[in-house]
């Protein structure tokens, strides 16, 4: 009887040691198990930043080869010497063509034949303009509101609106 029990406690130490140790090999296998859904969890993420930063980058790419087709045309009052002119300019990077101008607001600003001779203009360059003679006198009105339309590489009906002041 006493060898029976000397194997029956010879068998729960070692027992218990093989426990531990499988329980261990659990304990050991459910964190490298946490660890590689947290490092997937993190890959997935950096493939999501990847895929929006390159979508970004493509419509960046778009969009600097769409402004390689457009022109833009804008305007301004501009003093030389005692004179004072209205400045009209493309500073896109495409040619505009068939320019021409509407006078919304306070036509007196600008001489209606010059209009009628320059515009409208076939064609007007990348960083070019054209010059009108203003007018202005004591009492005269201060903004011009003026509509620019014209066609280019982009479209063939761009407008811009644009108020200038004296």
């Amino acid at each position: 009887r006493y060898d029976q029990k000397q194997q029956v406690h010879q068998y729960e130490m070692t027992g218990n040691w093989s426990d531990v140790a499988a329980y261990s090999a659990i304990g050991l296998s459910l964190i490298a198990l946490l660890v590689t859904y947290r490092f997937n969890e993190r890959q997935k993420k950096f493939f999501e930043n990847q895929e929006e930063l390159n979508s970004r980058l493509l419509q960046q790419v778009d969009a600097d080869l769409a402004s390689t087709k457009k022109a833009d045309i804008s305007g301004n009052f501009v003093k030389e010497g005692k004179n004072r002119h209205y400045k009209i300019y493309n500073k896109g990077k495409a040619q505009a063509r068939n320019l021409r101008i509407e006078v919304i607001e306070n036509p007196e600003l600008l001489i209606q034949s010059q209009i009628e001779m320059k515009f409208p203009l076939e064609v007007l360059e990348p960083q070019q303009g054209v010059t009108l003679i203003a007018i202005s006198a004591y009492g005269s009105p201060d903004k011009l509101k003026i509509r620019f339309l014209w066609e280019d590489d982009f479209s063939k009906t761009n407008s811009k609106e644009l108020v200038s002041m004296l």
